[in-house]
């Protein structure tokens, strides 16, 4: 029974990785890269499931290697195959003759996207990694409560990029066939974005500065999405060193709650400003102002992230840590207040 049941699951898995890449295959013909629907469903498929079952494969026969090495290795391996096997082959010559550069266009493109989706398994496959790991350690919870907090830790952070990543993915489709070059405008945005938050995976503290490279990264796709209806101001005090220990992610959930709870929703759009300050040398206090609309927003807030943002705090801070969210007529305000460099007072 139990042997049934994982096979239906691997085998709906494999039926999801086929779509997505069918789709991507798809759209990359749709967008002209490729004369031959066939050949751009062929290769956006052959990559996915390469991916897939190198990375499989070395799971099996490496099990001491990390998740991510995993993934990038089987991305490296899997491009190399498709974008030199078929060219030493001669095959793309003779199906293309004279446009060998569209044959590498769709694997460029085919191998883009699909890096982005395997990114989305990635933060997935490593959420339900660290479900696991954080079970075994309630289970003992004595010997291993370090182990349990930093676990919940990197938990939290990654349940926020998958959500935000589908929305920019989402975005980025709508824009394809009514604004192509506004497509290509956040696709750049987006690959400065993941490059960004690769690195912010990696650690449990970033600098300011690094973390506010990832804020401007995160505002440059809102902005080209946006437009002239996004103002936005950042000012960092003089008291304050953007050598600061930060934990990563904890502002972004509250920028995007600005963006599309603020912004989004007026007519002529607003200001977004950020203000870095410090409270008696001692502590770091981080206000985010917006513009909205009097009665409030006309959607559902973002609960799950404020959980997770004020669940980080505790787990962080111990207590020292503190959010306060206030509107003021047609302003929002966040204040955020940490200690400097990480340490609980």
């Amino acid at each position: 029974m139990l042997g049934s049941s994982l096979s239906v699951n691997l085998l709906r898995r494999h039926g999801l990785l086929f779509t997505i890449c069918c789709m991507i295959g798809v759209l990359i013909y749709l967008m002209g890269w490729s004369a031959y629907l066939s050949i751009s469903l062929f290769v956006s498929v052959g990559i996915g499931f390469t991916i897939r079952l190198t990375r499989y494969w070395l799971s099996k026969n490496y099990t001491n290697m990390p998740l991510s090495v995993q993934f990038v290795s089987a991305i490296f391996i899997a491009l190399a195959l498709w974008g030199s096997a078929p060219l030493l082959m001669g095959w793309a010559q003779t199906v293309y003759q004279h446009n060998l550069r569209q044959y590498i266009g769709i694997v460029a493109m085919g191998g883009f996207f699909t890096v982005v989706i395997s990114f989305v398994y990635y933060r997935t496959e490593q959420t339900m990694a660290l479900k696991k790991a954080l079970l075994q350690a309630e289970l003992d919870q004595a010997k291993h409560e370090k182990v349990l907090a930093e676990t919940e830790l990197k938990l939290l952070q990654s349940q926020m990029e998958p959500h935000f990543l589908f929305n920019t993915l989402a975005t980025i489709q709508a824009l394809i066939d009514i604004d192509p070059k506004q497509a290509n405008d956040m696709l750049n945005a987006l690959t400065a974005l993941l490059r960004q938050s690769l690195t912010h995976a990696r650690r449990a503290w970033v600098s300011l500065e690094d973390e506010l490279a990832f804020i401007r990264a995160y505002l440059a796709i809102q902005a080209v999405r946006l437009g002239e209806r996004l103002d936005t101001e950042i000012t960092v005090a003089d008291s304050v060193s953007l050598a600061t220990q930060f934990p990563p992610m904890l502002l972004q959930p509250l920028i995007e709650n600005a963006v599309i709870h603020g912004i989004e929703q007026l007519p002529y759009g607003g200001k977004i400003t950020i203000r870095l300050l410090s409270q008696d040398s001692t502590r770091l206090l981080i206000v985010i102002e917006n513009s909205m609309l009097a009665e409030g927003s006309q959607k559902s807030g973002n609960g799950v992230a404020l959980d997770n943002i004020k669940s980080r705090l505790q787990q962080i801070y111990q207590g020292s840590g503190h959010i306060d969210i206030s509107q003021q007529q047609e302003t929002f305000l966040v204040k955020l207040e940490v200690p400097f460099n990480g340490s609980a007072v």
